[in-house]
């Protein structure tokens, strides 16, 4: 999971590389371990975040129209600054990539002839999936013998991005920039990871949460088909868009978007993540009066765990008319704890991010909402915040599904017995934690009831929550 962003500005403008700072702060909370931007020549690459770095971006000619740009969470790839994006590789042409998702098949990609052919140029390249695919698409594109200002040129391009549907298994949202070309948008057979394009006078631009079109005054076209191809060809003087669609897709997003990632104000695959948690929140309230009989009379409060429980608590407050309280108040300035890879790292980050208002807890029986138990860190923490201040009983309710096993499209959770859930029942969850009562929210409910919200969203990537 990470953040993608390409602003396609048809007359130079000195202020998209404005535009792309502010676009890729607004998708910050996709990726937190570094970024990068570039344009037709030149390139940044940094860790950390955008805002640490912003002296960076006078590098950029103002004049300069189009840019592409990312934000990293490492999900594959060691920790090595050539696996920052956008990926940058030179030959007879220069072409970079930003890419979310995660390729899973990068050993058999690695015996394409592509692959191969580019290697054999001894290019220090990175380990990552984005890396791999980098060589493959800039070699494919170089055994064609058409001149880049040809008409034939634009359907080579096309011809490469289907290459890649042939080839890539795994989820992707990849934008393509081609030194003197244009840029180039694809995103997965299943549309896993999100993909959003708008327009704003005579600029497009290319986003993986549609809240940065918002913040930035563009107006929403669309979401990117599952399966398509937007070309760009700005630089042949072709300004309307271009558009191919590969055949046998289905619309099937991750559902730990709608839970976690994207911000609330966002929109993915027409459905308001904001409207998604309210609805999950009200499934959970059900679940909630389910496993206590409806005898919640003794339950004082609702207490969310800042920030994305904050939607689910209301509707969980709506069915079951408790009041919610703020009882834990966020640090904002501690990076967000389940992107992080390092166990310890998230351990001493957990510790700073939360404190308690005392007398929300003391002598009191509360409901704490989480969006989810992952490792189970941020929720023993939690508890003992609580327990600190003398709380009588807590019942804590996850409103994510269980999380049961690895995922292999972009979320990191690299085996199975780092997760709490993983082989125990809902009471050994509930010892373990030392509390009264855990409840998750139910899987088949909430993925019927958001498919209501889009008909054309034939499932979901739930791979982390089954067996």
């Amino acid at each position: 999971m990470c953040g993608i962003l390409a602003i396609i500005n048809q007359k130079y403008d000195n202020t998209t590389i404005l535009d792309v700072y502010d676009g890729l702060t607004s998708i910050q909370h996709r990726g937190q371990d570094g970024f990068g931007i570039c344009c037709d020549d030149r390139a940044i690459r940094r860790n950390g975040l955008v805002s640490m770095n912003i002296q960076d971006f006078n590098i950029f000619d103002k004049s300069k129209n189009s840019f592409i740009g990312h934000v990293r969470y490492r999900t594959n790839g060691e920790i090595d600054n050539r696996n920052i994006q956008p990926i940058v590789y030179e030959d007879k042409i220069r072409i970079s990539l930003i890419h979310n998702g995660n390729i899973i098949n990068t050993e058999h990609l690695k015996t394409t002839t592509e692959y191969k052919e580019f290697m054999s140029g001894n290019h220090n390249i990175g380990s990552s999936d984005s890396c791999i695919i980098t060589a493959i698409f800039l070699q494919k594109l170089q055994s064609y013998e058409n001149h880049i200002s040809s008409e034939k040129y634009v359907s080579n391009v096309i011809e490469c991005c289907k290459y890649l549907y042939e080839i890539l298994i795994g989820s992707y949202a990849i934008c393509i920039n081609i030194e003197n070309f244009g840029t180039i948008v694809l995103r997965d057979k299943y549309g896993i990871r999100p993909l959003i394009y708008g327009i704003k006078d005579n600029s497009y631009i290319i986003s993986s949460e549609s809240s940065v079109l918002q913040h930035l005054n563009y107006n929403i076209i669309r979401d990117v088909k599952p399966g398509e191809v937007i070309l760009f060809p700005t630089k042949l003087d072709i300004y309307e868009p271009i558009f191919y669609e590969y055949e046998n897709t289905e619309l099937k997003p991750c559902l730990f978007e709608y839970i976690y990632f994207a911000r609330a104000d966002s929109i993915i695959d027409k459905i308001s993540v904001y409207d998604a948690r309210y609805k999950m929140g009200q499934i959970l309230g059900k679940t909630i009066l389910k496993e206590l009989n409806n005898d919640i009379n003794n339950i004082d409060y609702i207490v969310p765990v800042p920030d994305t429980s904050s939607i689910f608590s209301l509707g969980v407050h709506s069915i079951i008319k408790k009041d919610i309280h703020y009882g834990f108040i966020k640090n904002n300035y501690i990076k967000r704890t389940f992107i992080m890879e390092n166990h310890n790292i998230i351990k001493q980050n957990v510790k700073k991010k939360l404190h308690v208002v005392e007398q929300i807890f003391k002598n009191k029986n509360i409901i704490v909402i989480d969006d989810s138990i992952v490792r189970g860190n941020t929720s023993k923490h939690i508890i003992k915040l609580a327990k600190n201040c003398n709380v009588n009983s807590i019942i804590f309710c996850s409103a994510s599904p269980a999380v049961l096993n690895t995922n292999n499209f972009g979320i990191y959770i690299s085996t199975r017995e780092e997760l709490i859930g993983h082989n125990k029942t809902n009471e050994e969850i509930a010892e373990i934690l030392g509390i009264d009562k855990v409840i998750y929210n139910d899987l088949q409910e909430i993925t019927q009831c958001l498919k209501k919200l889009n008909p054309d969203i034939k499932g979901f990537e739930t791979s982390m929550f089954e067996k």
